[in-house]
């Protein structure tokens, strides 16, 4: 009795989030879920990927956004990384496993991550900060208009709440840049 040449696999998505520093399984809701798939045991981690790759990217984009914004890596179904010169055939022998799960990992590009593209970017320290501008805005308004004589009955901007609103900024900021 000749042996199959094909073996049935399970891929399913995991993708990273920036705001919980985390990779998330991706529902079928959004475009993931398991996708069930005849695969030749011949098939290595590349070729798991391109076809992980096309499911769940159909014309190279998802509700996630374009494939060419992500970078990607394939996983074992204990979310451990594969050997690059492993078929699915050896798989099978190895585990001795009637279904075989692979895990497609994706990352945004730092460039293209929603929440966290300001914060990653080089020249970030040369850029004004906006919530900084604001306040000091305020502040310069206050201060500038003759017909307020005592900013502090007319405005909860006093120096000190100023001066606690920037604390209060850099302390979520540089919490917000080691999520990232």
């Amino acid at each position: 009795m000749p042996k199959k040449q094909e073996r049935k696999i399970e891929i399913g998505w995991f993708d990273y989030d920036y705001r919980s520093s985390e990779y998330r399984q991706v529902r079928t809701l959004n475009g993931g879920g398991v996708r069930y798939i005849n695969a030749p045991k011949t098939w290595m981690q590349d070729d798991i990927l391109q076809h992980g790759k096309k499911v769940f990217f159909l014309n190279g984009k998802s509700k996630r956004g374009n494939v060419t914004d992500f970078q990607f890596e394939v996983r074992n179904f204990m979310g451990g990384r594969m050997d690059n010169d492993c078929t699915i055939g050896d798989l099978y022998t190895l585990t001795g496993s009637k279904l075989l799960r692979f895990y497609i990992y994706s990352k945004k590009l730092p460039t293209t991550a929603v929440g966290c593209s300001e914060m990653e970017s080089p020249s970030d320290d040369s850029l004004p900060d906006h919530k900084l501008l604001q306040v000091n805005k305020q502040v310069a308004n206050l201060s500038s208009d003759p017909s307020n004589e005592s900013p502090s009955k007319t405005s909860s901007l006093t120096p000190q709440t100023v001066q606690l609103r920037v604390q209060e900024f850099m302390k979520t900021r540089t919490q917000q840049l080691q999520k990232c």
